[in-house]
């Protein structure tokens, strides 16, 4: 509690009580920043998801797993390079590829060479699965992101996010 009756968030307690004195107004834009960041994240997913449930009948994630098959040498990953990128746990792709495969869009392989790396294959079916959700995705991303920024706002966005981004891999690298 604070004079007043007022609270401070978990945050402003984490930076008063180890900054000396309150925080600056540089300290409150950094993290205004970052809470922007992870609104404008959130609030673009879901409505990507929700437009894709609506009108494709499918998840945001099952959208990212079919898209990041699609992209790939031989239209085949590994379960540990789905999970990675997709940013999901191994038993989480798992599941993914479980869904995916019920409704045809995926098969399983093993690989020759060692029984033990199961490999996601996108079928015929998730291929023309894929062409009817990404016009859907692409409306949708256009309204909500594509469209609002210039070339110039994506040249400086990437700019920053590979700074971030950098530094994840740096401290996760050494940590």
């Amino acid at each position: 509690m604070i004079p007043g009756g007022g609270c401070l968030s978990a945050v402003n307690l984490f930076i008063i009580k180890e900054v000396d004195g309150l925080p600056t107004r540089g300290d409150l834009e950094r993290l205004a920043a970052w809470s922007e960041l992870h609104r404008a994240d959130s609030l673009l997913r879901a409505e990507l998801s929700r437009r894709l449930e609506a009108e494709a009948g499918t998840t945001l994630l099952e959208h990212e797993a079919v898209h990041r098959l699609v992209i790939a040498p031989g239209r085949r990953l590994t379960m540990y390079q789905l999970a990675d990128a997709l940013l999901v746990s191994r038993s989480g792709a798992t599941r993914l590829i479980d869904r995916l495969e019920q409704r045809g869009w995926v098969a399983r392989r093993v690989a020759p060479q060692d029984r033990r790396v199961v490999r996601a294959e996108l079928t015929r079916e998730g291929a023309a699965a894929f062409a009817r959700m990404s016009a859907v995705f692409a409306a949708a991303f256009e309204e909500r992101f594509g469209g609002l920024l210039g070339d110039a706002d994506v040249a400086e966005l990437r700019r920053v996010l590979a700074r971030l981004l950098a530094a994840g891999e740096t401290s996760t690298a050494s940590g």
